[in-house]
């Protein structure tokens, strides 16, 4: 557990990563704050190889409580990339965790693959092909902007129902076009989206 690994490029001091969790400390328009960093600093000065922070919706539009971590603006930057360079102090690796609600956002828009959720009143929008594209582009833009903030990493959200969650599950992924269907186009959002940061960050 205490001993380094190295994963791709990147070495870790040791095999403990602090996850993501909600914090509810940033601003209101999703900022990070003095209180968000201090409560990361605590985390990598009690020795932690890595910390993923929480989840930053790449969209404006796709939020899961108001004050929801943000992360697809250039005006982003700062705040992350501060919070960064005081973790990289303790020799800790960052990870920041991505994420498009899909039809589980709280707050209405929503979006999906067929206009599935459990908001059944209010399931949001199927999402077109153009649409699909453009959020494929938001999420690499997204990390193209981690990697500005001098994360060594980034997570792709694809759990709890969540958008990418939504494009691998038959429950929900309804489409019979490529993006839907058998195994390999349920997961064609996701492996296009890869793809995309990938061409963003540089080589792993």
């Amino acid at each position: 557990m205490f001993q380094p690994i190295q994963i791709g490029r990147m070495k870790v001091k040791n095999r403990i990563v602090f996850p993501p969790m909600n914090t509810n400390l940033t601003s209101e328009e999703g900022y990070v704050t003095p209180e968000l960093e201090e409560y990361y600093v605590r985390r990598a000065e009690g020795g932690v190889g890595m910390v993923v922070l929480e989840a930053a919706t790449i969209d404006a539009n796709s939020r899961n409580h108001p004050g929801q971590p943000v992360l697809f603006d250039r005006k982003h930057v700062a705040g992350w990339a501060h919070l960064t360079e005081r973790l990289h102090r303790y020799d800790v690796r960052v990870s920041v965790e991505l994420v498009h609600y899909g039809s589980e956002a709280s707050i209405p828009p929503r979006e999906s693959p067929s206009a599935t959720s459990k908001y059944t009143d209010d399931p949001g929008e199927a999402l077109s092909v153009d649409r699909i594209h453009e959020i494929q582009r938001q999420f690499a833009y997204s990390a193209k902007l981690a990697k500005q903030c001098g994360m060594d990493a980034i997570t792709l959200h694809g759990c709890h129902g969540y958008l990418i969650a939504e494009f691998l599950s038959p429950a929900f992924n309804k489409r019979t076009d490529e993006y839907g269907g058998c195994l390999e186009n349920r997961c064609r959002f996701l492996t296009e989206t890869i793809a995309l940061c990938r061409a963003e960050v540089g080589p792993f």
